[in-house]
């Protein structure tokens, strides 16, 4: 059965989520590590990566509150 790419994101920002809310890795860092674990392709890295620095940048302003 084929992989759905909409499963495949899905899981790649949870990755990216628990990557970086447990201070693990930069976004960039955790992007790739949810890449290749996922299998996506490398088109879709930049929209990750936003996503990855908002997730940080909402952590960030959650433990300062």
């Amino acid at each position: 059965m084929p992989t759905n790419i909409t499963s495949q994101l899905k899981d790649a920002q949870t990755i990216i989520r628990n990557v970086l809310c447990s201070h693990q890795a930069t976004p960039d860092k955790a992007v790739n590590y949810a890449m290749r674990f996922t299998g996506l392709p490398l088109d879709l890295k930049s929209g990750l990566t936003e996503y990855a620095e908002q997730v940080q940048k909402n952590d960030m302003t959650n433990r300062q509150q």
